[in-house]
């Protein structure tokens, strides 16, 4: 396996399980104050939390269309030695560096809604 490959999935790891335990205990401080008792209010709370990352993902990929689609942003590219190949690979890259805090989002939050499904199943 490519060494930077596993360093992005050990990053996304990091990130799905940061994400879902600071939601975790978010939810567990709403559920506190609001004296929640059963699973089941709290796995509503971590499917509402759950849909809140990915809207979150889906509100930074809006917000990267809006200031790329602007008369201001100007793209360019140097006339170098760059054959097609270079290039399209290059552009690949960086469009799936904007994507990917969206894909980010979305496993978090696929996680929190999952976790919040087998809450209110089983409890």
């Amino acid at each position: 396996m490519n060494q930077s490959l596993f360093k992005q999935i050990l990053k996304l790891i990091r990130f799905v399980l940061l994400s879902n335990t600071v939601l975790a205990g978010l939810i567990a401080v709403v559920g506190y104050f609001r004296r929640w008792e059963t699973g089941f209010q709290y796995g509503e709370g971590f499917s509402f939390g759950g849909f809140a990352i990915i809207g979150v993902g889906v509100l930074s990929l809006i917000g990267f269309w809006s200031s790329t689609r602007d008369f201001s942003y100007q793209y360019s590219q140097s006339a170098g030695n760059q054959s097609i190949l270079d290039r399209s690979v290059q552009l690949s890259s960086e469009v799936l560096q904007k994507f990917s805090f969206q894909i980010d989002t979305i496993l978090s939050g696929a996680l929190a809604i999952v976790i919040g499904a087998i809450l209110q199943t089983c409890f």
